[in-house]
């Protein structure tokens, strides 16, 4: 019975399997680009980074479209709008895993500013409200 459908093959099943198990893998050393295109695009960003870092050849032809993807989900259209303009307008080329690094880094820094006033003014006012019960 041949229902049109030819089974798979065993490079497509290999494929799936790696896909399928992501979370495990560690260096993709010595996988060719093509495959890495194909399999890639699945990873999450904590792979992607995990991968990367085991991997001793440079994966990033095919990675830099990842990260880029990653940073217009984590920092929105408008930001990577910016950053491309910019790169076109100063004629600079970053890779997308080291601008995303970057950006990261500047909102924790942000963010700790952020605390920082937050636990300020709550001492202020905890204080103030400490020396009017006092009074």
């Amino acid at each position: 019975m041949d229902f049109g459908r030819k089974p798979p093959s065993l490079l497509e099943l290999c494929i799936r399997n790696v896909i399928d198990n992501l979370r495990y893998v560690g260096s993709m050393d010595g996988v060719e680009m093509q495959l890495l295109k194909r399999i890639m695009p699945h990873c999450t960003l904590e792979q992607l980074t995990r991968i990367e870092s085991r991997t001793e050849m440079d994966i990033s032809p095919v990675t830099d479209v990842l990260w880029k993807r990653f940073y217009q989900q984590q920092f929105g259209e408008e930001n990577l709008n910016l950053v491309v303009k910019k790169m076109k307008q100063s004629g600079a080329r970053y890779k997308w895993k080291e601008l995303y690094k970057a950006k990261t880094e500047k909102q924790k820094e942000v963010e700790e500013v952020m605390a920082a006033r937050l636990r300020k003014k709550y001492q202020a006012q905890k204080a103030g409200k400490e020396r009017m019960q006092t009074n």
